[in-house]
């Protein structure tokens, strides 16, 4: 892919994070993650984790996470406030993801 920026992360921890438009957004990038965890991620719109667009994603050994009220009434209100897309990934035009032993929860 042209103008791709290489990227690799490793062993890392991305927990409780508040976002607009997704934790980490990623375009025109080709990126390795390994290793790591994504737990209890909030966004408003996109995604709670990671969306990418013309990029291509290799994830391996990786934990997506998120709370869960134990409630069905609880789970339900949750729902309701929910404008997002997607609660780990959100892969938009021209993406080409490979995942390898990832939990997604």
């Amino acid at each position: 892919m042209i103008g791709c920026i290489d990227s690799t992360i490793t062993k890392a921890t991305v927990n409780h994070n508040t976002a607009e438009k997704g934790t980490m957004t990623l375009t025109y990038t080709n990126m390795e993650l390994s290793d790591s965890n994504f737990w209890n991620n909030t966004s408003k719109l996109r995604t709670n984790n990671i969306f990418a667009s013309y990029s291509i994603l290799d994830i391996t050994d990786t934990y997506f996470g998120s709370f869960r009220p134990k409630r069905k009434a609880d789970f339900d209100k949750m729902l309701e406030s929910i404008e997002n897309v997607g609660d780990f990934l959100f892969l938009a035009i021209d993406s080409v993801t490979t995942l390898t032993r990832v939990q997604l929860h």
